[in-house]
């Protein structure tokens, strides 16, 4: 039997998720990687090699020592060793001189492992909350407030909300520590990133979702076709009849002729999401290429299917007071095409599910985390692109009549010139000032050193019913290790005052 060696590049969740799977269902994992390589799994022991050039917490190297497996640290030799290679997303594969066939995806070992439908969520911004809150949606019993139910030979009728699902992926779920649990759920619901779905060889969601697109990771992928492509993998493996749900975004100013360029590539069923009417404009754009959509009319959700009437799916008043309009649209349709009756669900159930998601994964995403001497203080530490920033802006003026806006952080490669534009013309920007040495692009904002300085400045600057917003429209790691870090900084010195 010849030997051959699968290489975990990075020990962190995914990599132990890996390794725990490998150790404990070693036929499965054989098996799939054979499958991957081409060989006969009969003749092919895959053994095993683990890199990290970060230092290891106890866990970790326990891990390792219950396995029989060492680390290794040198990074040419660990490489010119493994036959296959996953890489953790904190890697860029760039870096190295690798051949594609030699690097194979967590999510395509997923994909050859679990059997049961499967929806995929990214996007640049809202993709956490949008799983966490389709979770929420998912685990409601709506049928046991359903009026008219007499006898029923399921604990759930067809239709109703409830459905176990299996959450992971870039929400902190290693996806291999969901295939020993398969038997008990309906479908796996994961959140993906760009660095998770790029080069990815197999992985297609029954459901794929792609939120929005906007400058982000530029750094890392080069340019926005490269990161447009990378986002966009999983529609290369979606066969006829799989759903794909995408955001408007996607079909606008630069991101349009991208999106012309790979149409041809794609085969799903695609649906383009709007928040709103649409023009005809967009109509000619979307009949020509054969795409249908769901938009807002009369205050009712609304999905076209080409060649077909349009269906109403629910009055947006169900959940259109608290959060983003957009995000639940895409959850209703996620729902809608999982089968459930939309109809089951109430304004209660809505409200619930958003509450419970907010508890999860609300944190630091446009939170109202204090309210002190009138002012009111929201941490959007999450956000860590510009149109995040723009998106808080234009919902919170809806409330207030003037703003502070607190922005900083390493702009990952993206322009944050239009940032400062929209900032300098929008009147409910009373004030906007930028910490950290990450924030000198967005010049000619007022500068402070820390977030401590600036924000007693913002608080002498500020008036009665102001509100401060602390959205940062950068990645945290010029002052912070994560924007939780950041954000619970920003809410330390808030209670301070």
């Amino acid at each position: 039997m010849r030997k051959k060696y699968f290489g975990i590049a990075g020990f962190g969740i995914a990599g132990q998720s890996i390794l725990r799977f490998y150790k404990n269902f070693y036929v499965e994992f054989s098996n799939c990687l054979s499958q991957y390589s081409q060989d006969d799994s009969t003749e092919i022991e895959w053994l095993l090699k683990v890199f990290d050039e970060k230092s290891l917490n106890e866990k970790q190297k326990q891990l390792l020592l219950e396995s029989n497996v060492s680390i290794e640290t040198d990074v040419d030799t660990f490489l010119e060793a493994v036959d296959l290679v996953w890489f953790s997303t904190g890697i860029d594969i760039n870096r190295f001189s690798l051949k594609k066939e030699k690097i194979i995806k967590e999510v395509d070992i997923f994909h050859m492992l679990w059997k049961k439908p499967i929806i995929g969520i990214t996007g640049t911004i809202g993709k956490t909350t949008l799983t966490q809150l389709l979770y929420e949606l998912f685990m409601i019993d709506s049928c046991a407030s359903y009026e008219g139910v007499v006898e029923r030979s399921c604990t759930h009728l067809r239709g109703c909300s409830y459905q176990r699902v299996a959450l992971g992926g870039n929400i902190g779920v290693g996806l291999l520590d969901l295939v020993p649990h398969q038997p008990l759920y309906r479908k796996a619901l994961l959140e993906l990133s760009s660095w998770q779905l790029e080069e990815s060889n197999c992985f297609s969601p029954d459901i794929g979702i792609w939120m929005n697109l906007y400058d982000n990771h530029l750094d890392r992928h080069g340019s926005k076709k490269q990161y447009f492509r990378a986002k966009s993998m999983f529609l290369r493996h979606q066969k006829k009849g799989d759903i794909a749900l995408l955001g408007s975004s996607l079909i606008e100013g630069e991101n349009k002729d991208i999106f012309v360029a790979e149409i041809s590539k794609w085969q799903a069923d695609l649906f383009i999401i709007f928040d709103r009417a649409i023009v005809e404009d967009e109509k000619v754009f979307l009949n020509k290429f054969n795409c249908s959509y769901v938009s807002v009319e009369n205050e009712q959700v609304v999905l076209h299917r080409t060649g077909s009437e349009k269906q109403n799916i629910c009055l947006i008043n169900l959940f259109n007071s608290k959060g983003f309009l957009d995000t639940w649209i895409f959850s209703v349709i996620a729902l809608f095409f999982s089968g459930v009756t939309i109809s089951m669900l109430t304004k209660e159930h809505f409200e619930q599910a958003y509450n419970r998601c907010r508890n999860v994964a609300g944190q630091h995403r446009l939170e109202l985390c204090a309210e002190k001497n009138a002012l009111f203080f929201y941490n959007d530490s999450k956000s860590t692109v510009p149109y995040a920033t723009q998106a808080a802006i234009t919902h919170l003026k809806q409330q207030h009549e003037k703003i502070i806006l607190i922005t900083g952080g390493l702009n990952k490669g993206a322009d944050r010139s239009d940032l400062i534009t929209f900032v300098e013309k929008d009147p409910s920007i009373k004030l906007a000032l930028r910490f950290g040495p990450g924030s000198v692009d967005l010049e000619p904002l007022e500068y402070f050193d820390t977030l401590d300085s600036l924000l007693q400045e913002a608080v002498q600057r500020a008036d009665p019913g102001d509100a401060i917003l602390f959205s940062p429209s950068g990645s945290s790691f010029d002052l912070y290790e994560n924007y939780k870090k950041r954000g619970d900084h920003f809410i330390q010195l808030v209670q301070k005052l």
